[in-house]
């Protein structure tokens, strides 16, 4: 078996979780792209099961769960399945709104459902999916109750006073926060401080001063869509294949020193990576101008970055023969700017290709410069992205689903590219 990353071995003093999980969202439903359209009678348990059985194998240990992603029962059988002993393994697990809007009985019941599913006996780290407002804007909102709910079962807490609750909690956190949600939950008087906040980071959406302000709390920050759902990875793989369509045609033609085509076109015709349009495909065409940029410095010569299959191909070469790739690029970013990753993939060679660029297992860093060129590229269209999604979740499968479309005053705190 492949060596762990971060293997726990003592859950008497709680051990640092590893920097990279394996993410479970939508695994179990193939290419289903909306969760919402999906019902739990639809994971296909043989994905599941082959999913997780390679994430072990590949020497993943902390894995990323949530009652939304609608397969906790099925990740909790693979996981018996593998043989791993729940010491030398991390489970995370989140509440979703419509038990958070329901009050501290359903949130409670959630998180033994959770853990039964599981089999896990408690999480390693539980979260509040989305902070849910109160009805009519009623402050505080309805996941600050949540929270509070949950704290009685957290380390450190239960058990006091006499409460008789058992620790099913190890880490307690939040996730999808926003700095106004987050001060809004601190000032409500809490007995754990949040372990973290879980969010989307990516190249194109990095949110540099809600970044700033978490660092700054001490809470981590675990980052999801490093890879952009894919959409940033099939960017950087159109953007090689047009260069090196570019130098085969100058080798060709003999010319010699010529520019590549431009950024902005090279986006502007793949419709399919970009929801945006005008400057939006422009945003993004600079996003995999500069992740290629990178790439072609790391694999030095300037040549097209190869695929996981093309490295899987050459596996009897030595691992400094093998080309980084763009997956790799991406979360060495998000690793090295301080964040927790949760990459999900079926694919056995696209787990190992993952993993391989984890903090325990990298033997090559992205320099200063190359960081910085990672760094500043938050698109306009990624940012609307954020806003519609957040005020979409915060109600989802609530009776106040639907209401807060255009109604939340997001700040500059919210959307600054720099801080």
């Amino acid at each position: 078996m492949a060596s762990t990353v971060s293997a726990p071995t003592t859950h008497g003093e709680l051990s640092e979780l590893p920097t990279m999980a394996f993410g479970t969202c939508k695994v179990g439903f193939g290419k289903c792209e909306f969760l919402r359209n999906a019902s739990p009678t639809d994971v296909d348990e043989g994905e599941v099961e082959a999913a997780i059985l390679g994430a072990v194998a590949a020497g993943y240990r902390f894995f990323d769960c949530a009652q939304f992603y609608m397969n906790e029962a099925a990740v909790g059988r693979a996981l018996q399945k593998s043989g791993l002993p729940r010491s030398q393994y991390f489970l995370g697990s989140k509440v979703w709104p419509d038990n958070i809007y329901g009050g501290a009985e359903p949130v409670v019941a959630q998180l033994r459902r959770s853990i039964q599913d599981l089999q896990c006996g408690y999480l390693d780290v539980y979260l509040v999916h989305w902070p849910v407002p109160g009805e009519s804007g009623k402050k505080p909102g309805k996941h600050v109750a949540a929270y509070k709910a949950l704290e009685d079962f957290t380390r450190g807490v239960a058990g006091e006073r006499g409460n008789g609750n058992e620790v099913l909690i190890q880490r307690l956190g939040v996730s999808n926060y926003r700095v106004a949600d987050f001060e809004e939950l601190t000032r409500s008087g809490l007995r754990v401080f949040p372990y973290c906040n879980q969010f989307e980071v990516s190249p194109d959406l990095c949110r540099e001063r809600t970044i700033a302000y978490f660092h700054a709390k001490n809470v981590k920050i675990q980052a999801f869509r490093s890879l952009g759902s894919g959409r940033l990875v099939a960017g950087v793989a159109a953007e090689a294949q047009d260069r090196g369509a570019e130098r085969q045609k100058r080798l060709q033609s003999g010319e010699q020193g010529s520019k590549n085509q431009n950024a902005t076109e090279r986006a502007g015709g793949e419709s399919e990576l970009s929801s945006g349009a005008g400057d939006g495909r422009e945003e993004e065409g600079r996003v995999f101008s500069a992740v290629c940029d990178v790439l072609e410095e790391l694999n030095r010569g300037g040549q097209s970055p190869r695929t996981a299959e093309d490295n899987a191909k050459s596996a009897a070469e030595s691992n400094a023969d093998r080309r980084i790739t763009a997956s790799q690029v991406l979360l060495r970013w998000a690793l090295q700017r301080g964040f927790t990753v949760m990459p999900k993939s079926l694919s056995r060679v696209r787990q190992e290709e993952n993993i391989a660029a984890s903090d325990e297992r990298c033997g090559w860093r992205l320099s200063d410069a190359q960081m910085a060129r990672l760094n500043g590229l938050t698109t306009t269209t990624a940012l609307a992205r954020f806003q519609g999604q957040y005020e979409h979740c915060i109600v989802a499968n609530t009776a106040l689903e639907g209401s807060m479309k255009g109604k939340i005053a997001f700040t500059d705190i919210d959307l600054a590219r720099t801080v």
